[in-house]
């Protein structure tokens, strides 16, 4: 049960960071901070383009969560059927 919980919580890490990344485009390329953002965000916006890191790890983060949630499962039918 522990190690579907512990996937569940890197599952929604992997959510927010999805999520976030989207949020930062969006908030740079509105142009309302005093920032000036490099031109690749405005790229990100409109592309399917992989390369920023917060994709990455998000998508490592969605692989490990489901790969732990099932071996919770498998390991929790172990102890059922015993």
């Amino acid at each position: 049960m522990g190690k579907m919980i512990s996937g569940a919580i890197i599952l929604l890490a992997s959510a927010i960071l999805y999520s976030s990344h989207h949020l930062l485009v969006a908030i740079l390329a509105s142009g309302n901070t005093e920032v000036v953002p490099p031109i690749d965000y405005f790229g990100l916006l409109e592309s399917d383009d992989l390369s920023h890191p917060l994709l990455y790890w998000s998508i490592a983060g969605l692989v490990i969560g489901l790969i732990i949630i099932v071996w919770g499962m498998i390991e929790k039918s172990k102890v059922d059927v015993k």
